[in-house]
């Protein structure tokens, strides 16, 4: 019996050591820098996140890994209330292009990069800006920043708006910004808003340090990165529990759902007309829960939206072409012709109120 026993406790050491020295040396070549070993610093490897079909919802040590292996992106001098920042002055918010408009007025974007848009293509600004029927009056001024989620989003239109003169907003988003709402690291450190006590709270700010400096307090909170490994190969092969994915998501609903509410409750108490653009990634169907959920919150909060999917539908059902004159391919993000069509929808809006009901109504709200 003491023989079985010492045998036993032997082999217990024995695989102890063995894990041991495996995840010594797995951080040894995660976290020295040779090019070599490149094709293990995949974030999603290591970082426990939830599993959900094309999208899944990478966490903050997802995106902490992100950085430590790839230094993207290190905000020396963070805004403290949305960590970065686009176009425009941290302090005033005042836009970069603002003293163009001379006495137009302002029609403000704000989103993610989908409303900023990559270098290759052209952009909101210079597509209506360049149009004489809409500049004439009006002058685009585009908040967008790559990166927001619908709470940096709300943050920065709260800021911004009441430094304008009756403004018109076009509030949008992508449908994936409801996920970095559940953040506190994305491109770099942000805050979070939860729902305490049931109210909308914002924690995690003033943010004060550079990205560099967070993720070093802050690194990782992985234990093991082969145990994570072992995890993440098992999860991927066979599946997550659904009651697991679904309480996040629940969680997600309801801090996004506050956000839009009291994003709208903003502007009509403060008789600011808006619009909100709504984005979907070219590789999610109509029938993708985020794009049911917000048209479904729309349509009960009898909110306006224009929805670009659907603008893109009737164009592709008049001229059809193929998805790579609507998104970059590999890239993800619209094309100057998607552009081109959703400021042509934009325009038609803020010129003619009489056609905003019919506007409204090419919108479909796939129910689950």
């Amino acid at each position: 019996m003491k023989k079985w026993l010492v045998n036993i406790s032997l082999l217990i050491l024995s695989v102890g050591i063995t894990l041991g020295i495996i995840e010594f040396g797995l951080r040894q070549v995660l976290f020295n820098g040779n090019p070599d070993w490149g094709f293990l610093r995949n974030p999603a490897m290591y970082a426990l996140y939830h599993r959900d079909g094309v999208e899944n919802h990478f966490s903050d040590d997802y995106w902490k890994l992100n950085y430590l292996f790839n230094r993207p992106f290190n905000v020396t001098e963070p805004h403290p209330l949305l960590g970065w920042t686009g176009f425009f002055d941290k302090q005033r918010y005042e836009h970069a292009d603002q003293a163009f408009a001379k006495g137009r007025r302002h029609v403000l974007l704000f989103g993610d990069s989908f409303a900023m848009c990559v270098d290759s293509v052209q952009c909101f600004q210079d597509l209506l800006n360049a149009d004489t029927t809409f500049s004439k009056d009006h002058y685009l001024l585009n908040y967008g920043v790559g990166g927001y989620g619908i709470d940096q989003i709300h943050l920065l239109a709260q800021e911004v708006v009441p430094t304008h003169e009756k403004p018109f907003v076009i509030f949008s988003m992508l449908t994936t910004d409801m996920d970095r709402s559940m953040l506190y690291m994305r491109d770099s450190r942000k805050g979070r808003f939860k729902i305490l006590d049931g109210d909308l709270t914002l924690t995690g700010t003033p943010i004060t340090v550079s990205t560099e400096e967070y993720v070093t307090e802050n690194p990782p909170e992985i234990t093991s990165y082969s145990l994570n490994l072992i995890i993440n190969g098992l999860v991927n092969a066979v599946g997550e529990p659904d009651r697991l994915k679904w309480k996040y998501i629940e969680e997600m609903r309801s801090v996004n759902e506050a956000l839009v509410r009291k994003t709208v409750e903003q502007f009509r108490a403060s008789d600011t007309e808006f619009v909100i653009l709504l984005f979907q990634g070219g590789y999610h169907g109509p029938n993708e829960w985020r794009n049911i959920f917000l048209r479904d919150l729309f349509e009960e909060m009898e909110v306006p939206y224009i929805a670009s999917s659907d603008v893109i539908g009737v164009a592709d059902q008049l001229d059809p072409k193929d998805v790579s004159a609507y998104t970059i391919t590999g890239d993800g993000h619209p094309t100057s012709y998607a552009n081109k069509l959703v400021s042509e929808v934009l325009r038609q809006y803020l010129l003619n109120p009489e056609l905003r009901d019919a506007i409204d109504a090419r919108n479909n709200w796939p129910k689950e």
